[in-house]
């Protein structure tokens, strides 16, 4: 019986998690720009930085020591870690740009606001899909070793950005702390990221879908350890039913059958938001706890003897 890897877990799980959410909860605010919800929009970007940051402190952790963090910005040119520790700090940097602009609107910076934000915008899609770059370059674990990983977690990433945009205007809009009644703008930009947030879980799904589906010729034991193994229970489970089903059935009622009512909706779209967050932890963690490793055959010349 095949059992999990317990190399890398639940640090870098949240690692993985943290920094993509926020990166796609930065790009899931640039979408809404570009939709002309620029006032609701500042919640995504409030929220996405800082959870960048909270991810690095997780990383650090699995690290043991904080000089083996700063040493990761250390040959960028040979090492993914390295590569994705710069792009991290370039987003980190642009994004706590981007807030600080928004809190002191400077004349001469907020002419070329979005212009900032769009290159942050590059990089926060270069910080969620390196999220699967860098495990999917151990060519040791055939299961993280795919091509459709980076792709997965940039999915995954703006969908679970939306869920945390969500929480955050439940919380930011529902108990008044923006000192903003029921309005259109702000019960539109719910809709419309609803919208946006059903087609990327059925992405989501599909893109899973055929990723196991290429993974499981040459990694038969990995699949079976999520669709029948001892893992099944949270694939299933904490995945498909709460990171999927659950807050699609939540999004289509805060889109369609609301009525308009604001108050409704950002009520759905908080358990929307929480079940997209549970989701996307927990297929960063499956996908690392079943990364197991293949065996390495080593090929040695035989040397026989005359007479052996």
């Amino acid at each position: 019986m095949q059992v999990p890897q317990s190399i890398w877990r639940g640090k870098i799980a949240a690692y993985l998690f943290l920094a993509g959410t926020g990166a796609g909860a930065y790009l899931a605010a640039t979408l809404q720009t570009l939709m002309g919800y620029g006032g609701t929009a500042r919640v995504g970007i409030a929220i996405a930085a800082p959870l960048v940051i909270i991810s690095t402190f997780f990383l650090i952790a699995d690290l043991g020591q904080p000089m083996r963090f700063i040493k990761a910005f250390v040959s960028p040119q040979h090492s993914w870690i390295s590569r994705g520790t710069w792009i991290l700090t370039g987003f980190i940097i642009l994004g706590l740009l981007h807030i600080a602009f928004g809190i002191w609107p400077w004349p001469q910076a907020s002419q070329n606001l979005f212009a900032l934000q769009l290159v942050a915008s590059v990089f926060a899609m270069a910080t969620a899909i390196y999220t699967g770059i860098l495990i999917g370059v151990l060519v040791g674990r055939p299961f993280w070793n795919n091509a459709m990983l980076p792709f997965l977690f940039l999915v995954s990433a703006i969908s679970t950005g939306i869920g945390a945009t969500f929480l955050a205007s439940a919380i930011w809009f529902g108990t008044g702390m923006a000192g903003v009644a029921a309005n259109a703008e702000l019960h539109n930009a719910l809709v419309n990221m609803g919208r946006v947030d059903i087609l990327l879980i059925a992405l989501e799904a599909l893109l899973l879908y055929f990723y196991l589906s290429v993974v499981y010729g040459r990694s038969k034991e990995s699949v079976n350890l999520l669709l029948a193994g001892s893992l099944s229970g949270l694939f299933w489970g904490a995945f498909v039913v709460v990171g999927l089903i659950v807050p699609l059935i939540l999004d289509w009622a805060a889109v369609y059958p609301s009525g308009g009512n604001l108050g409704l909706s950002l009520s759905l779209d908080a358990l929307s938001g929480i079940s997209l967050l549970i989701g996307g932890y927990f297929l960063r963690l499956l996908i690392l706890s079943a990364g197991l490793r293949s065996p390495i055959i080593v090929r040695v010349p035989v040397i026989v003897r005359p007479g052996n």
